[in-house]
């Protein structure tokens, strides 16, 4: 399985995107493209041969399929399947550099990445993408929020400026790469068990009073070496790491219809709706009402 990276400051550009749905026994077509294909599987499995390697993207996971090379379904889905897929092409001069499979284990690690192809870390804020061939999103939801926003976009051209489609495939690009190499990172650098430790308690507790204090009394360690901990690992405060773990159980709750902002606020441990709003936004990106909305925009699809 290979591996992409390449850097631009410009936006990738936005080609067509749709959203793909079968009852059974669907079989991609024999294609070949010259732009790039980036599928996500929101159910069932689809069953894809490139290039003489046959493979199987199912729910939850992503495939990239690079321009010119031949791709086709390699046999019939079954039972229900739907998938989202946008066509798109890189920047004129773009730089392209292809890697070894990085879930080997010693194919390289993301020190040596950043070394031979400029791979920074994530804060660098430098326009750098990597992306596997095909992947598996991770949980916090913005991959699918982000590609269901796109396609509602697609289906109001007039309505939005012109150069809106690709401002936010970037955006969905850009956090593939990101979750990605959050993803390498984490498998090269563990987390001390403690820190696993007060995560799960945390998760298990959202609706008390916690603290770093706290925290350290619970589990016997000096505050200032805690922060220290949260800071190295996590690459933020105890207390923006805990409003993250907030947030994502809020998101779990806003998933219901029944659920309202106000009872996944204070359900979550914020005292404060306006305030949840506000981190809310930070975390995800958008209001708890537009998260709310297009969550069910995607369901529905």
């Amino acid at each position: 399985m290979q591996y992409y990276s390449f850097a631009s400051a410009e936006p990738l550009i936005y080609d067509i995107c749709g959203n793909l749905r079968s009852t059974g026994g669907f079989l991609h077509h024999r294609r070949s493209f010259d732009r790039w294909v980036f599928i996500y599987v929101k159910a069932g499995s689809l069953h894809l041969c490139l290039e003489g390697e046959e493979f199987t993207v199912s729910s939850g996971e992503y495939v990239f399929l690079p321009p010119c090379r031949e791709h086709f379904g390699s046999h019939p889905s079954q039972g229900h399947l739907s998938y989202l897929w946008v066509h798109f092409t890189l920047p004129g001069n773009t730089k392209l550099t292809s890697l070894p499979d990085a879930s080997q284990e010693g194919a390289f690690s993301t020190d040596t990445c950043k070394d031979t192809v400029s791979f920074p870390d994530v804060s660098s804020g430098r326009d750098c993408y990597l992306w596997p061939q095909r992947s598996i999103a991770q949980g916090n939801g913005k991959i699918p929020l982000y590609f269901t926003e796109l396609l509602e976009l697609s289906r109001q051209p007039h309505a939005y400026p012109s150069s809106m489609p690709s401002c936010l495939l970037t955006l969905l690009l850009m956090q593939v790469s990101r979750e990605y190499r959050e993803s390498l990172s984490a498998k090269e650098h563990p987390l001390p068990a403690v820190l696993d430790q007060i995560t799960l308690w945390m998760r298990n507790n959202l609706d008390q009073d916690i603290t770093m204090l706290s925290a350290a009394t619970r589990f016997d360690y000096n505050p200032d070496y805690l922060a220290s901990l949260f800071r190295k690992h996590f690459h933020m405060s105890f207390t923006r790491s805990l409003n993250r773990i907030r947030i994502e159980a809020a998101k779990t709750m806003l998933a219901s219809q029944n659920c309202s902002i106000k009872e996944a606020a204070f359900s979550c441990g914020f005292s404060d709706e306006k305030y949840f709003m506000k981190v809310f936004r930070e975390v995800v990106g958008m209001t708890p009402t537009v998260y709310k909305n297009t969550y069910f925009k995607y369901k529905d699809m």
